[in-house]
């Protein structure tokens, strides 16, 4: 695998300009995947990042044992487009999407709400390992400062 320094993570390109699946960084210390959006992404939504390196938001169906179990996950960093190409953090710190109260160092798991995690545990829903909240959320949906460490699809619950 190959990485570019220098990136800046909130650039999003409308060709494949260095090369889907290369990691990359801006500092030494946030690490990002560039991938290509199969969905529509927005700053700190949570996406799967499949076998050829695209971006579908995380929710309850994409997680889903036999769909989505498993797979990578990482964090978007820019508005980009279906099929546009992106950087989404696998490292290091930032803002993450996820419902009202969302509390902090607490295992979140996939919603039915597209890019969102919540720590509610719902029954049947998938756990999103390597990402927790260093900060609550407070009563509404919305971004929360978070810590990513190569997430991946968990357990179901």
């Amino acid at each position: 695998m190959s990485a570019v320094l220098g990136i800046d993570p909130t650039v999003v390109d409308s060709s494949d300009v260095h090369g889907v699946g290369v990691v990359g960084t801006p500092d030494g210390i946030n690490f990002y995947q560039y991938v290509k959006a199969a969905e529509a992404l927005s700053a700190a939504e949570v996406a799967t990042i499949d076998e050829a390196y695209a971006a579908n938001l995380v929710d309850t169906t994409e997680t889903a044992p036999g769909t989505g179990q498993g797979k990578p996950v990482g964090v978007a960093r820019a508005t980009a487009a279906v099929g546009e190409f992106g950087w989404v953090q696998v490292k290091g710190t930032g803002d993450v999407q996820v419902s009202a109260s969302a509390a902090a160092y607490t295992e979140l798991n996939a919603t039915a709400t597209g890019g969102q995690l919540d720590d509610d545990a719902t029954a049947g829903a998938e756990a999103i390992v390597g990402i927790v909240l260093s900060a609550a959320r407070g009563g509404t949906a919305g971004t929360a400062a978070g810590v990513i460490d190569y997430p991946y699809v968990g357990r179901t619950l």
